[in-house]
């Protein structure tokens, strides 16, 4: 061997380089590594693989291995054990820097070292971080490695690099043979899936079970091309086996999944949900639970097969498709799950084994409350075997006295609810509440708080239990009529229809004397109610199409008394609740009329939030401005709508502007003056609050700087807008502290949702 090649190799030496290739090997075997996404073939190529970078390095020059040891030590700093074995298999280099002699095994021991490190790493500020590391220092190990050896070595490892890759190229051509004989098959299959779960979505089981038949015969035609035995060798190709695997794998998921679906839409006849004359058929909604629910299943295992086949290392084009269609199968299986769910309670809510008595809040953003606004009238519906009936009705101020008859009333609420609520009526625990807290009960942005108090507040004003609490404002009731079509009010002769009804109650209303209007309103109310009852109505898709928008954007709520149906509300996104935020960053502007008029129809609001947020601590600071806006005019409308409480002049709206977030705010303005904010807790949020005055045309923003520690990861915002008479607008850019962009919106925002740097996810 010349100078160059200087470490020459015994046949003892061999042996034991041999036996340290082959403990790198195993030991590499466990290191967790995932080239094909297959468990065995993992395994074996890896082990061989370590075992060759070992064998070759038994060559290396000591500089070239103390080098690769120290890459791979550095980029494993978080991971204290392989930094260990780093610094042993540099060590062991240092060693043979010094010695000068060859000591081959020595060279190979280091490099098993090395290996096992690279191959365990995780870093990965990016995709690919720990594999382009291992790609350098294993590379850096082989190169040297094998220049160092004899000619006839050098020869034969090429000639294998040769073969390897041959069966490449093979492995390609035989995937590219299978891909073009499945690609009709496939595309049809997939176009055909997706139109059967369109079709469920729209409500029509019949023709969503013959499409999606028909995608299940293609997609077993596509998968058996996908399979056949020339497509085999890709699958111990990585990248290759990841795509082969996906598409095959999927394909057979979506298959049977598809298959199964078919089967359960045979058994499923939403006409039967229909109301007709204010009567629901509860047998047939009962019969409808478990076909219902294997159609739940079955699209939740392709919901499930698409979501664990997804995978960094596929190609664009099958990313994209698997995530369309695992965006559309989660969808589907959500509504499935959901209507299965009332299938399931619904029967006993619609007062199968005994009458259901519910309360319906009608209210009004005009006087803006955090939950939608002031309740003016009520109504009380029973429900008996289906048979929807109107039983009682008032305005608020029959319960405002009721509660005064009785004296004592009392709530049962947690302690954050007393504490925020107590100083406008709701006493404190184990007191007594003020009657008229039914004009502040709806302040709380958690509607399960407020149906639980409107409940229990209920019963005690009138002897009578509800087994659940609607609120419906002005845009309930359009969404309403949409469906059941316009209502006359011979009261005020006019007829009302979905797309002035909102008008007529925020504005028109208050033409009408003061007197009369509470006349009005109450026969706005009760003709809408009365033709929800006698009307015939279409089936929950329909419903959910014309109602849907107006349910998940807090427009009409429902809380259910019991667990398992409150759960129902929580699937069709009704319960208009004040998230959970698990460490999530979460903002929610609550604006609760604090004038006593019906100005807020002319107040506009709009909001910047600007957090910096640092991933891998979570340490959060943010800026949050809100801009109000009072468009009221000073003159031109009753008192009662302009006017105020307080003695300020006509048209002056004063608020109570609340910030619900996890973080703690460190300083406040408005119009660059300082502010001072009362702090308060609800349902794990930090609530700060101020009182703002609004003179007619005036323009206030306020300023308040936040700072926490969230949950460390990618940054996740849950915003829970307010329904207001006039949709804010709202602005969010989130940035990483080198000031990169990491999430952002622009626009008008209506429904509870979680906000990423993947867009916007509705949170239900």
């Amino acid at each position: 061997m010349n100078s160059l090649r200087r470490n020459t190799i015994s046949g003892f030496d061999t042996r034991a380089i041999i036996a340290v290739a082959a403990a790198a090997g195993i030991a590499a075997g466990f290191a967790g590594c995932r080239p094909t996404g297959q468990t065995i073939p993992d395994v074996l190529l890896t082990a061989a693989f370590a075992a060759f970078v070992t064998w070759a390095s038994a060559s290396a020059p000591y500089w070239a291995l103390g080098i690769a040891a120290a890459i791979a030590s550095v980029f494993a700093v978080n991971q204290p054990v392989l930094v260990v074995v780093g610094l042993v298999a540099m060590a062991l280099a240092l060693f043979l820097g010094v010695n000068r002699g060859s000591l081959p095994a020595l060279r190979a021991l280091s490099a098993g070292l090395t290996v096992q490190v690279v191959l365990r790493l995780s870093w990965n500020p990016m995709f690919l971080g720990s594999a382009l590391v291992a790609i350098a220092v294993l590379g850096l190990l082989v190169g040297m490695g094998v220049s160092r050896r004899y000619g006839y070595v050098r020869r034969r490892t090429l000639i294998g690099a040769a073969a390897v890759g041959a069966f490449i190229l093979l492995a390609f051509l035989g995937l590219g043979l299978g891909g073009g004989l499945a690609s009709s098959s496939a595309n049809d299959g997939y176009r055909d899936l997706l139109a059967g779960l369109k079709w469920v979505r729209s409500g029509d089981p019949t023709t969503a079970a013959s499409s999606l038949r028909k995608a299940s015969a293609e997609l077993r035609d596509a998968s058996d091309e996908w399979t056949a035995p020339w497509t085999q060798p890709a699958r111990l190709v990585p990248v290759l086996a990841q795509n082969a695997n996906a598409l095959g794998n999927v394909m057979q998921s979506a298959a049977g999944s598809a298959d199964a679906a078919a089967k359960a839409l045979d058994l499923v006849d939403l006409q039967q949900l229909h109301v007709v004359g204010g009567v629901i058929d509860i047998d047939a909604l009962a019969l409808l639970s478990k076909p219902l629910g294997d159609l739940a299943q079955s699209v939740g295992n392709l919901a499930k097969a698409l979501d664990t086949t997804n995978s960094p290392w596929l190609l664009d084009p099958v990313q994209s498709r698997i995530a369309s269609a695992n965006k559309l199968a989660g969808n589907v299986t959500r509504e499935a799950q959901t209507t299965q769910t009332a299938a399931k309670v619904g029967p006993a809510m619609l007062g199968l084994d005994a009458p259901r008595r519910y309360f319906i809040a009608f209210t009004s953003p005009a006087e803006v409350r955090g939950q939608t606004g002031l309740m003016g009238n009520w109504a009380e519906v029973t429900i008996t075997k289906g048979a929807l009936k109107l039983t009682e009705h008032g305005r608020t101020a029959e319960l405002i006295n009721g509660l005064t008859k009785l004296g004592n009333a009392t709530l049962q609420a947690p302690d954050d609810f007393f504490a925020r609520y107590g100083p406008y009526g709701a006493g404190h625990k184990g007191g007594t509440v003020e009657p008229k807290f039914w004009s502040n009960i709806t302040m709380s942005p958690d509607m399960p708080s407020v149906g639980s108090a409107m409940a229990q507040l209920y019963q005690q004003a009138t002897g009578r239990s509800v087994d659940g609490v609607v609120i419906v404002d002005p845009a309930g009731l359009a969404a309403m009529l949409e469906v059941t079509g316009p209502v006359v009010v011979e009261e005020a002769n006019v007829t009302l229809t979905s797309a002035d009804v909102q008008k007529y109650l925020l504005l028109d209303q208050y033409n009408t004397p003061e007197g009369a209007r509470a006349d009005v309103l109450e026969a706005v109310t009760l003709a809408t109610v009365d033709r929800i009852l006698h009307s015939s109505l279409p089936g929950p898709q329909v419903l959910a199409a014309d109602m849907g928008a107006a349910a998940t954007e807090g427009h009409i709520s429902m809380w259910a008394s019991r667990p398992n149906e409150q759960r129902l509300m929580q699937l069709t996104g009704m319960d208009a609740s004040l998230p959970t935020l698990d460490g999530l960053d979460g903002l929610a502007i609550v604006n609760d009329n604090a004038s006593g008029n019906k100005i807020d129809t002319f107040l506009d609001r709009s909001v910047t939030y600007k957090p910096v947020f640092d991933e891998n601590t979570g340490r959060t600071d943010a800026s949050l401005t809100i801009t109000l806006t009072n468009k009221a005019p000073a003159t031109g409308y009753p008192d009662y709508v302009i006017g105020n409480l307080l003695a300020l002049p006509p048209g002056t709206n004063r608020t109570l502007l609340s910030v619900y977030t996890p973080l703690s705010f460190t300083d406040a303005t408005v119009d660059d003056a300082p502010l001072g904010l009362s702090a308060g807790e609800e349902h794990g949020w930090h609530v700060f609050s101020t009182y703002v005055t609004l003179a007619p045309g005036q323009q206030q923003i306020v300023h308040v700087t936040l700072r926490g520690v969230l949950k460390p990861g990618a940054y996740q915002l849950m915003y829970r807008p307010q329904p207001l008479a006039q949709v804010e607008d709202l602005f969010v850019e989130a940035t990483s502290p080198d000031g990169t962009t990491v999430a952002g919106f622009a626009g008008n925002l209506r429904r509870r949702s979680v906000l990423s740097g993947s867009g916007l996810t509705p949170w239900r």
